[in-house]
Formats: structure tokens, sequence, C-alpha cells
């Protein structure tokens, strides 16, 4: 059998030597039940060319997958996620035929920030299409997963240190969220109602306990409504922040370095202030700022964009047929200190790390 070890730090350059005969055909792919947090990084091979990976599959096949293809022997290289827990862990992926298994040890905390990137979920085709860096560029990664009128959500649902979508669907009159723990696509690992018509979903750590679980903002009450644990019932907390509007559109990220719990916040387009709000209480916001944008509002989002521990603020805009991420590097009035263009009109914005990996610098437009 093949195996790997690797440290619960992680691992960005570990590799793999494929022999075989200089004619022979071979692939290494990540398929959906193989573990997110090992991700592929391209093959040099004997004569000297580089594989990188693509995409391989059918659009709306299930089973489409980032793959390398190569032909003759080489040396495979890819990358393993920093594990969240201390408890060791093992996971695939296929090389040749042959599974390889990686066996990582735990961490022994919690480490050095790894950053957030965008991805685009696109109602018309039902598809999401990932992003590994904050660039101006085309999709990493995509898969089939939702329909039109769902509504996208992301988290680590799993806990094993990468975030993945869910969509939130009206079936039948429930609202019902389906959670997927793979970026390749498939069945939901997870589904279960709560909220209602109308809410929007938010997805975070609210109670600090290292576990990602959902929420709801209902406009129509001003009033977020949280679970602390992935399934139906009642709500575990409820949030209003003062002065609130029904127009207002909700975020969640951790407001400051060494938070255990996620935060929560709500932007306001009409004025471009952003309230935010460290404590999962009722009350007044923590922090009240204004950010300056350029075209029209589509979404408003939050990340560690440049990796320095808890997430500031965005707005995504429409400018002509652009799609564009406006981003601060800090939670205060101003105007983008990042901007990159991702995405079509219509595509809804999710923010997360698809791979586990520490993110490189972001690359902005002028």
């Amino acid at each position: 059998p093949l195996t790997a070890n690797v440290s619960g730090d992680g691992a960005s350059g570990a590799t793999l030597t494929v022999t075989t005969s200089p004619g022979c055909g071979w692939e290494a792919t990540v398929r959906n039940i193989d573990a997110p947090w090992i991700k592929l990084i391209g093959a040099e091979l004997a004569g000297g060319e580089v594989a990188t990976p693509r995409m391989v599959g059918a659009l709306g096949d299930v089973n489409r997958r980032l793959a390398i293809s190569a032909t003759g022997s080489g040396t495979l290289t890819f990358a393993v996620g920093r594990n969240p827990g201390a408890t060791p862990r093992t996971g695939t992926f296929l090389v040749a035929g042959q599974v390889v298994t990686v066996t990582q040890g735990g961490s022994s905390g919690l480490g050095a920030p790894v950053g957030s990137t965008m991805a685009m979920f696109r109602p018309s085709n039902g598809y999401m299409y990932l992003k590994n860096r904050l660039i101006s560029d085309f999709a990493d990664q995509d898969f089939f997963y939702g329909l039109a009128g769902d509504v996208p959500v992301a988290g680590d649902w799993d806990g094993d240190g990468v975030d993945t979508p869910g969509i939130y669907r009206n079936v039948n009159g429930a609202m019902t969220f389906f959670l997927i723990n793979n970026n390749t696509g498939g069945f939901a690992d997870v589904s279960f109602a709560f909220g209602a018509a109308g809410d929007i979903p938010v997805a975070g750590d609210w109670d600090g306990d290292g576990k990602v679980t959902v929420g709801v903002y209902r406009p129509s009450a001003q009033t977020f409504f949280l679970r602390n644990a992935l399934g139906a019932g009642d709500p575990d907390l409820t949030v209003a922040i003062a002065g609130a509007e029904a127009t207002d559109r909700p975020i969640a990220g951790r407001w400051t370095a060494g938070s255990v719990a996620t935060g929560l916040g709500l932007y306001r387009p009409s004025t471009g202030q952003f309230f935010l709000k460290s404590g999962n209480a009722s009350g007044a916001a923590d922090a009240t700022f204004t950010v300056t944008t350029a075209g029209t509002f589509v979404a408003a989002v939050a990340g560690d964009w440049t990796r320095q521990g808890f997430a500031t603020v965005g707005v995504v805009t429409r400018i002509g047929d652009t799609i564009q991420f406006q981003l601060r590097s800090a939670n205060a009035s101003g105007g983008a200190d990042i901007r990159v263009n991702y995405g079509v009109p219509g595509d809804v914005p999710l923010i997360g790390n698809w791979d586990g990996q520490p993110k490189p610098p972001p690359a902005s437009v002028p």
C-alpha cells in the first residue's frame, strides 16, 4: 500500500514518486470520497515536463474531479492542510489506480492564520466556482451543487480545516440547509430545517467550541437566530443589533485577533455603513464605520484577506459587466485596500478557505 506521513502543521510540498514505462499514462486525482484537505500541486516528469491540475469530467457529472494526467515516470507534489485538532487523522487520494493513504499527526495549537479567498455560486447552472487566491483569474475548481433559487453559505462543517459549501433551500415551505463536506460535489452530508422563508443564512462558531454551525438573519425582525449544532431545533442564541434596518445585509466573522467565537455584523447599502458586534448578545454595535465603494451593490462579505488572524469586511459590486470584490484590511472607515475581479453578473459570493492551505498575498487590480 502507498502511504505518506505528515505533521499536524501540514505540508506544502510533500512528494510521491511514480515509476512507470515511458509511454504509460497515469492520473492522480482527489475524488469526492477523498479528504478535501489534500491538494494536488503538480507533477514533474522525467523529460522535464510539468503537469498541473485540471478539472476532469463533464459539466454536471457527480464524478467531475480535480486531476493531474501524465505519461511516464515523475514526481507528484501534493499539499496537506493544517490539522485543526489534536487528534491524528487519515485521508486518501488516488494515483495511477492505487489508493494513497495520508496519515497526519495532531496539531499543538491554533497555528498561523491561513487566510480567506472567494468563491461564486452561479444559480443559472448550479455550479460553485472556487478560487484559492485573491486574484482576478479563472476558477481553480468547480463543481455542481445547487439549483436556481438556492442561497449559498460556506463553513468548515466537519472540523477538518477546509471550508465547504452549503445551500439554503425552500423545500415545500420548510427552509432547509444542505451541507456538503467536500469541494468536488455530490450529495449533502448533513441536511436539516431551520428558519423561515425570507431568512438569510450565516455560518460561524457562535459559542467558541471550535465547531462551525449555521444561523439565519431575519430582515423582517432585524434579528439573528443562531444554532450551536448542525441540526433542527430552536435557536440557541437570538441577537439583535441596535438600530438595525430591514434592508441591512448580514455578515459574520471573528473581528478581533484571538477571538474564539464568531461575531456578527450588518451592512447598510444605502449609506455604506458596517455595524459589527463581537459578542453574540443583543445590544449596540461594537464598531461602526463607513466603507467607500464604486459600482452597484451585490453583497457584503467578511474574511481574513491578508492572514492577520481576524476578519475584515468587504463589499462586492458590479461595475458594468465586471464583478469586483472591494476589500478592507481594517475594520475602519475608508476605501478598498484590495480589489479583485471575479465572477459574472448574477453570481452569488461565498468566502472561505477551500483547500486548507495558507493563502498567498492578494493580487489587487487598480
